[in-house]
């Protein structure tokens, strides 16, 4: 049976934060906090925030974002056995094409990609029904609860505030899950 997954991709396709960390470092900030939110990250203004992410677009740095882990691995072989690729990530639209070709770089085209900025993901889950969604980040897990029964957290050690009661299955990569699950 075919299967529909949606998958994040910064911190559980290709590894964003390396690269956010030597920006944010060579703009005079310092990682004071590990976590997901910037202005936490690098105890910084709004104002400060937008200038990281002009540097990352003005230098088309998501066009060279390694891999975690054997991810596209993964994605390639469920896409080879007839399986649809969705990626669902929330950069702006404007960097569609630096994402794209990060992909191409490693051999891999998704089904469909969205960017989707801050608008949530919600739209892409209630679309499509996945079968299966993945993210790092438990806020966008939620945006799919009802539209998805397998919500699979990719983490390996970030921290996250509780939003609700609600136990996501944990797995440090795209591809332990993938090696361990019998979807």
């Amino acid at each position: 049976m075919i299967k529909t997954f949606v998958f994040d991709n910064d911190g559980v396709i290709q590894d964003y934060t390396a690269m956010l960390d030597k920006v944010a470092t060579n703009l005079g900030f310092s990682v004071c906090s590990n976590t997901y939110s910037i202005r936490t990250r690098y105890g910084i203004s709004k104002l400060e925030e937008r200038l990281i992410y002009k540097r990352i677009s003005n230098r088309r740095l998501l066009r060279n974002l390694p891999e975690l882990n054997g991810a596209f691995d993964v994605l390639k072989q469920l896409q080879e056995a007839g399986h649809k690729i969705i990626i669902a990530t929330a950069i702006d639209d404007v960097l569609y094409d630096d994402r794209m070709s990060s992909y191409t770089k490693h051999d891999f085209v998704p089904d469909k990609l969205y960017c989707v900025g801050n608008s949530g993901k919600e739209s892409v889950y209630e679309h499509y029904k996945p079968d299966y969604i993945f993210d790092d980040q438990h806020h966008h897990l939620l945006e799919g609860i009802n539209h998805c029964q397998n919500l699979i957290c990719i983490n390996d050690g970030i921290p996250q505030k509780k939003v609700v009661e609600t136990t996501f299955e944990t797995y440090k990569t795209v591809k332990d899950w993938y090696d361990t699950s019998n979807f």
